[in-house]
């Protein structure tokens, strides 16, 4: 299953940031940045689990 999230930043960035996500469980598959500009990041996972994986995300950098 493929399963992706999107968050959208209330304050833009001045330079798209660097952002790590590190799931709560192991997701079985690939976890990736599908989006990751100066306003949203977009995580998708092509997990073979189904359901919903939980995911703590950070990013650093620039701020506007």
């Amino acid at each position: 299953a493929t399963l992706s999230d999107t968050k959208t930043f209330v304050t833009p960035w001045a330079s798209a940031p660097n952002c790590t996500a590190t799931p709560n469980a192991d997701p079985v598959g690939r976890v990736y940045f599908s989006t990751l500009s100066t306003t949203q990041a977009a995580l998708t996972s092509t997990s073979a689990t189904g359901g919903n994986v939980v995911f703590n995300v950070h990013c650093i950098g620039n701020p506007n």
